[in-house]
């Protein structure tokens, strides 16, 4: 899943709080919903196979954990205890969307989300030997991941989509358009 289909999925996931959230808490969940591709920051830098990145152990719930204690130390004084149990859904909205790759595709992606690593990984996905890889262009450049993504894998980019466009019209409908006065 691409990061426009993480981010609509914190931003649905942001409108379950009541009364409506502010601009400063779906940025924070919209962030939450993406923080498992921070890996990919790495990666590009240094020139690594970015595909990899699933296969890292940052890329796992155990790693969740580190990552949001470290955001609660930061931000505890800012969100509320409901915004932070959003955070934790939203980020986890992440692995699950992933997982959608291994499910729909099981030919092309065989190694999925490692749930329970590092106690249990049996299909040994966590590799931190893939590292040690160098990346060619294709593999390192973000301009190539959209023509992958609508060759290889149209199922995931159509719900990105749709992911998407849900996202846009209760953006809209709840922060852009203003309601009609009713004049007597």
């Amino acid at each position: 899943m691409l990061p426009i289909g993480h981010s609509s999925a914190g931003f649905l996931i942001s409108q379950l709080k009541k009364p409506k959230p502010n601009i400063k808490e779906i940025i924070f969940l919209i962030f939450c919903a993406n923080i498992f591709d921070l890996d990919l920051i790495y990666l590009f830098l240094n020139q690594k196979p970015l595909f990899i990145h699933h296969r890292l152990p940052s890329h796992t719930p155990f790693f969740g954990i580190f990552y949001f204690l470290i955001l609660y130390l930061i931000f505890r004084k800012i969100f509320s205890k409901k915004i932070f149990i959003l955070g934790i859904f939203a980020s986890l909205s992440h692995l699950f969307l992933d997982n959608l790759t291994y499910i729909l595709y099981p030919n092309i992606s065989t190694n999925n989300i490692s749930w329970l690593y590092p106690i249990f990984d049996p299909q040994n996905n966590i590799n931190t030997n893939l590292l040690n890889q160098k990346g060619n262009q294709y593999t390192t450049e973000f301009s190539s991941v959209i023509p992958y993504y609508l060759n290889q894998k149209p199922a995931l980019m159509f719900i990105e989509i749709i992911l998407f466009l849900i996202s846009a019209i209760i953006f809209y409908t709840k922060y852009v358009k203003k309601p009609k006065k009713i004049s007597d």
